[in-house]
């Protein structure tokens, strides 16, 4: 698409749209006013308000990259640990990084 002034401001407001987000996601992070929820989730808080996944949709098996046990999570968007791993080790369970509690 060739550049016009209409496509400029167009593709400026989506910009600042992105970085107006990507700041209020920050202030979440910084804040952590969801850490219950969070913990519960065993999220790191990187995980928890700043990555975001996209995931089909189907029952799919995965093995825990620590004790190797099979498990059925309720996406595509498995996680590298199981929850009980991720509560022994109090480690995310889809990154491994510390949970903070």
């Amino acid at each position: 698409m060739k550049l016009s002034e209409n496509k400029i401001k167009t593709s400026t407001f989506f910009a600042e749209q992105t970085y107006n987000r990507m700041k209020k996601q920050l202030a979440k992070y910084e804040a952590d006013s969801e850490k219950q929820a969070r913990l519960e989730k065993a999220l790191c808080t990187t995980c928890y308000y700043l990555k975001s996944s996209i995931a089909g949709q189907a029952f799919t098996k995965y093995n825990c990259q620590h004790c190797g046990e099979e498990h059925t999570h309720p996406n595509t968007n498995v996680p590298k640990y199981c929850f009980k791993c991720s509560k022994e080790h109090n480690a995310c369970k889809k990154c491994g990084a510390s949970k903070g509690d």
